[in-house]
């Protein structure tokens, strides 16, 4: 199995809600991140999710909300969780959305 890294951005261990929208029929799932960071994000949701096609994250922090499109790369039951985690990269942000992120990550 490969473990190498792949994410190039400082991850932060923050617990946000979090929606993961389907762009295709607008379902949405509700999860809390795991860990966060300008480029991407892992969430705990107790929904075993994985779409192909881009989705839409909704992130709310400090009377922020951030809207981005990424794309799914894993989806895993985290045992020691309890819980599916899902690993997003993020695409495209809504305009002003990536200073906000940077911002508040402080980065």
């Amino acid at each position: 199995m490969d473990t190498k890294e792949n994410r190039q951005a400082k991850r932060h261990l923050i617990k946000l809600p979090v929606i993961l929208v389907d762009k295709t029929n607008n379902k949405t799932y509700n999860g809390i991140t795991k860990e966060v960071s300008k480029t991407g994000l892992s969430f705990l949701s107790e929904c075993n999710v994985f779409l192909v096609k881009d989705v839409a994250i909704i992130l709310k922090f400090a009377n922020e909300t951030i809207e981005v499109t990424g794309s799914m790369i894993y989806t895993y039951h985290a045992s020691n969780d309890r819980m599916f985690r899902t690993g997003i990269v993020f695409k495209c942000f809504k305009e002003g959305d990536k200073a906000k992120l940077a911002k508040f990550l402080g980065n």
